[in-house]
């Protein structure tokens, strides 16, 4: 029973908030994920170069959102809404960084609210 006051009290979504929503549901609604194995330093900076040249190489389909290291692995979070494209144009710069044979990939619908 407290859960359906909750949801009573809840205020009611602005224009703007879900202006926002679709807005950005149209036009990045996946996040693809590039994750390597790596603990070394060499690593992290073959990674970190890789990121920049994709931020340049995707800037007009992608977002590159942005990366995390932990656990031996590390990551670069890249929105799209097109993430097969968007992986097939990171292979050459994967090929280039010796990073094609060590790569996973993979994708999930993604919804970003600005506020």
């Amino acid at each position: 029973m407290s859960i359906t006051v909750l949801f009573r009290k809840r205020p009611k979504p602005t224009f703007e908030l879900l202006q926002g929503i679709f807005v950005h549901w149209m036009h990045m609604s996946y996040q693809l994920v590039l994750q390597v194995r790596g603990e070394s330093l060499s690593d992290f900076d073959a990674m970190m170069d890789l990121e920049q040249e994709l931020a340049v190489e995707l800037d007009d389909i992608a977002e590159v959102d942005g990366h995390d290291m932990g656990c031996g692995e590390i990551n670069i979070f890249i929105l799209t809404s097109i993430p097969r494209v968007v992986f097939e144009k990171s292979k050459p710069f994967l090929i280039q960084h010796k990073l094609l044979n060590r790569v996973k990939s993979g994708f999930q619908w993604f919804l970003r609210i600005s506020t």
